[in-house]
């Protein structure tokens, strides 16, 4: 009698256990939509197997099929992608920086013209000036003027060119 009270607590045992099983997993499959989830795992494949049936898509290439240059190149061109554009960004930067200077060039020639012009109005001042004294000086009363405070100036450090 014994073994037969220890196989009844043992059904009850276990289907317990099983019932409490199947009402989780019931909760587990509904708390995350998982028949959804299996449908529209079904369709991916569906939709897979239908595009490779057709041809659609790229064909994968395995890795060791391909020459050493094609796998060295696919490697390296997302890096040299990124270094083309910070070389393309840096090349903006620079172009923008030399249109800023060479308007600055501009602006500086133009006021180079612009004192050139103004040292040569002062050079046609003078040389009209130099005309109209130059008759003056030759008549000896300015040229001993200007020896005398020639030599005061030596006197005092200071020296005029004639």
């Amino acid at each position: 009698r014994k073994p037969e009270v220890l196989r009844s607590v043992w059904r009850q045992i276990s289907d317990r256990i099983e019932e409490r099983a199947d009402s989780e997993f019931e909760d587990i499959c509904r708390e995350r939509d998982v028949v959804r989830g299996l449908n529209e795992l079904e369709r991916l494949v569906a939709e897979a197997r239908g595009r490779k049936e057709r041809g659609d898509g790229e064909v994968p290439v395995a890795p060791h099929t391909l020459d050493p240059q094609s796998l060295y190149l696919a490697h390296l061109s997302p890096y040299l992608q990124q270094v083309q554009r910070e070389l393309n960004a840096k090349l903006q930067e620079t172009e923008a920086q030399n249109q800023y200077l060479m308007l600055e060039l501009q602006k500086q020639g133009e006021e180079v013209e612009r004192l050139v012009g103004g040292l040569e109005t002062v050079v046609r001042d003078l040389e009209g000036a130099n005309g109209v004294l130059g008759s003056a000086v030759l008549d000896g009363r300015i040229k001993g003027e200007i020896m005398e405070v020639d030599g005061e100036l030596k006197g005092t450090g200071r020296e005029t060119k004639l």
